[in-house]
């Protein structure tokens, strides 16, 4: 009974290992660096009434193999309050992922490298982006 607890707990241990691997992002097949523009909206349901905010934002990116590091600039609304950020992410294939507001994980489908959209979708509502590149030179701090 002992070897067989014993073989359970190292077969577990092995399976445990094997779950931690971290994921290797696919190959970017899009250039995010640049100057985006475009909007930003939020929208919840608070007490049973959908409500939407829109803002003009900014992506400012700089792009190197799959990191992306820039500034997220969003100029508010007379219902939201404006944020700049400083972000970085990655691009895996043409999904550029990163993170605002405190842990709030944005992933934008970049396409024909001159427009991107998505968004996130959780407990408090939902947030999405829609952009075009202003730009095509990279940000520079």
């Amino acid at each position: 009974m002992r070897r067989y607890l014993l073989g359970v707990l190292v077969a577990s241990m092995g399976s445990l290992s094997c779950a931690t691997t971290p994921v290797r992002p696919s190959p970017p097949t899009v250039n995010a660096s640049g100057v985006w523009t475009g909007t930003y909206t939020f929208a919840t349901t608070v007490m049973n009434t959908q409500m939407t905010n829109n803002s003009p934002m900014t992506l400012a990116l700089n792009q190197t193999d799959t990191s992306v590091t820039g500034t997220c600039d969003v100029k508010g609304s007379s219902q939201m309050k404006p944020f700049k950020e400083s972000i970085t992410g990655w691009i895996s294939g043409n999904v550029l992922s990163f993170t605002i507001l405190g842990g709030t994980e944005i992933n934008l489908i970049v396409s024909d490298n001159n427009h991107m959209g998505g968004g996130t979708r959780g407990l408090r509502g939902g947030i999405s982006m829609s952009l075009v590149r202003g730009q095509s030179e990279p940000f520079i701090r």
